[in-house]
């Protein structure tokens, strides 16, 4: 535990020493006397000057008031030693514009200021509060850490105008981030142009940048043009994260223009592309491809082109990215026009890659992918000897089999010595049966030096047992580094264990437990057994009696029969004697 921290319970009475220099307080669902707590916050930030990094989180405080937010707001100015300041609150519905307000008048008393972090979720905080902070930023002249949150906010153009006014003092600006999530209704293409001047300011330090504002219908391509000027202006720039999902008006113009942008930031070590659900189609992605070959410190990539209109032909890009590349994530999540082909193009893409380290892909509900593409992709996945993290997600696509699955472990999974965490998704594939399982579980063996963490879904797989979870736990024994395990199996069947140790726990327990079970079933296989026999038994006993029955029966029936010719022949006789017998008296 870090020596500086003090971590402070409002419940109880507060102790704290002179020479802390951080302090942490989350308070969650403070429906219980919220103004009590509040001045015992304001009391506890009254009785020291040395606190350097405060970082203070309100969860899910729907009665918490402008009024009591102002005791922190007043508290705060004599922290003058202030370095890091984190203020997170989390659905706080009353809090609007006059509760920013007292916060800031706080903030202007930091001079020493360098990171600031600002989270404002489900407020009403509109025009007037960002007017209100953007005047606070201009004071914060050492300030170079930069975080705002403002997640469903009555946010519009004006106060995005006025933010980027406060960028003017920020000459010492590295790490800059904006969340706008769904404040969709007032935010434009003007909003985002605003913000891009601003950003021009901090042309000769920002280092990174980090921009959000997804689900919203009114951002186009005129945004992202005027956003492309700003960023061939950050030549420093080393990570840039763009989230633009559900964003419906973006196309294929707008996300060129960003790729024109990026062919300056030769700089750059990481990137973070989210377009899922836009206009997007092969031909970006091939400018995309382009741009990326000219990046030679590229380390991190991240993109999402979720739900859009790509094709076979679109997952190309990947053969121009540098061979510097350790973490890759890719999200395809039910894009129709992906095959078996454009697996197998990625896969080749991604063979090159000796350095990488992480590997998340996803193709969820791409119903097109059968067990021969999957094939073919685990060629190129099992060149990767250097892989630590693995996450594949093959959700619902329901013509893979276990064929495939045997296909990815024996030519990917069992070649990967290194891998420390291993996500696999194939929920929905009805196809996969025992013998696929029983090969995943043989992999775990062949991979037990290092495996840390084990996450699989297979639910709605209703072929998989209990006698896959057994042979799992076997193969789960030589594995000593396990700190987490996640198993989903069949309906509604799952594991989830955390810690060494529990692991243990739950190993001998579930053996044994598996144990018990077997030895239920074959005593109850053995009584059925018996049963069975008995019935067979009986069976055959009815079947005697019924069969006795019948011969005693045809018997009395043939001797009915004998006896009624006989008497028949009989009669005849007697009448034959009496006839000849009267003859015999004539004569």
């Amino acid at each position: 535990m870090d020596p500086r921290l003090k971590h402070e319970s409002l419940d109880s009475q507060p102790i704290f020493r002179q020479d802390v220099t951080l302090w942490r307080w989350v308070l969650a669902d403070c429906m219980r006397n919220p103004d009590l707590r509040l001045r015992k916050l304001s009391k506890v930030l009254n009785s020291t000057k040395k606190v350097q990094e405060l970082n203070i989180e309100f969860q899910d405080c729907p009665e918490m008031s402008n009024t009591q937010l102002s005791y922190i707001g007043q508290s705060l100015k004599r922290l003058s030693c202030m370095k890091d300041l984190r203020f997170i609150l989390k659905e706080c519905s009353l809090i609007n514009d006059e509760g920013l307000y007292a916060l800031c008048a706080g903030l202007k008393k930091f001079p020493s200021l360098e990171s600031l972090s600002l989270g404002f979720t489900q407020g009403e905080i509109a025009d007037r509060g960002i007017q209100r902070l953007s005047s606070c930023l201009k004071r914060l002249r050492n300030l170079r850490n930069l975080e705002l949150n403002f997640y469903e906010c009555e946010t519009s153009d004006v106060g995005l105008k006025s933010l980027s006014n406060g960028f003017k003092n920020l000459k010492r600006l590295e790490n800059l981030s904006i969340d706008f999530s769904l404040c969709g209704k007032q935010l434009t293409d003007a909003g985002v142009q605003s913000l891009s001047e601003g950003f021009k300011r901090l042309n000769l330090s920002l280092k990174s940048l980090s921009l959000n504002f997804p689900f919203n219908k009114k951002i186009s391509e005129v945004g992202l043009k005027s956003l492309q000027e700003s960023l061939e202006k950050l030549v420093l720039l080393q990570k840039l994260d763009l989230r633009f999902q559900v964003c419906l008006k973006v196309t294929n113009i707008g996300f060129q223009d960003v790729m024109k942008g990026l062919e300056s930031l030769t700089l750059l070590k990481e990137i973070t592309l989210y377009f899922s659900r836009t206009g997007i189609t092969d031909l970006a992605l091939n400018d995309f491809g382009h741009t990326l070959k000219d990046l030679k410190y590229l380390e991190i990539l991240r993109i999402s082109f979720s739900k859009c209109g790509l094709t076979d032909a679109g997952l190309c890009f990947l053969s121009e990215v540098g061979k510097k590349l350790k973490t890759f994530e890719a999200k395809f999540y039910s894009c129709a026009g992906v095959t078996d082909l454009g697996l197998q193009k990625l896969g080749l893409g991604l063979g090159k890659f000796v350095s990488l380290r992480t590997l998340s892909l996803s193709f969820r509900e791409c119903d097109e992918i059968t067990d021969t593409g999957l094939e073919s992709f685990s060629e190129g996945l099992g060149k990767l000897s250097l892989l630590q993290n693995l996450r594949t997600d093959f959700g619902r696509c329901s013509k893979i089999t276990d064929r495939g699955l045997i296909f990815f472990c024996e030519g990917a999974l069992k070649k990967l010595v290194l891998l420390e965490i291993l996500e696999l998704n194939f929920s929905g594939c009805s196809g996969i049966t025992h013998q696929g399982g029983f090969k995943l579980c043989g992999i775990v063996k062949d991979l037990s030096s290092s495996l840390k963490i084990i996450h699989w879904n297979f639910s709605e797989c209703d072929l998989l047992s209990d006698i896959e979870l057994s042979i799992f736990c076997k193969s789960l024994e030589s594995c000593h580094l396990l700190e987490k395990i996640i198993v989903k199996y069949g309906q509604d069947k799952s594991i989830i264990v955390h810690g060494q140790q529990r692991i243990a726990y739950w190993l001998c327990y579930i053996t044994k437990s598996l144990a018990e079970k077997r030895k239920k079933k074959n005593v109850k296989v053995e009584e059925k057994g018996q049963e069975l026999k008995k019935e067979e038994e009986g069976e055959k006993m009815l079947e005697e009696k019924e069969k006795k029955e019948e011969r005693e029966k045809t018997l009395e029936k043939n001797k009915k029969k004998n006896r009624s010719r006989l008497n028949g022949l009989k009669k005849l006789f007697g009448c034959f004697t009496e006839k000849k017998g009267e003859k015999t008296k004539r004569f």
